[in-house]
């Protein structure tokens, strides 16, 4: 498995990528138009577990999110990118 950080081109798209698949699986309708850019507010830190012999690596900080509303509401309540139910991608609004 290639895991990629925050900040990185591919972090992004795949972010992109996984939210759109959810949208399109919950509500059996294209995803809407644009992309949610992710910014780091401060240097992410790494967490590495391992789960069933798989190391599995995932990253906590502070991100600003724009994008869709859709899109950011399905983050806010599905979570961001992949292993959402071991509790992966999960985040909180702060305004």
């Amino acid at each position: 498995t290639c895991y990629f950080q925050p900040g990185e081109s591919e972090f992004t798209r795949l972010i992109n990528e996984n939210l759109r698949n959810k949208y399109e699986a919950l509500y059996d309708k294209n995803a809407p138009e644009g992309s949610v850019d992710i910014k780091s507010l401060r240097q992410p830190r790494l967490h590495v577990m391992r789960y069933k012999g798989i190391v599995i690596k995932g990253y906590s900080a502070p991100f600003e999110l724009k994008g869709p509303k859709p899109l950011l509401q399905l983050a806010l309540e599905a979570g961001l990118g992949s292993k959402n139910s071991m509790g992966f991608g999960c985040g909180e609004l702060v305004r």
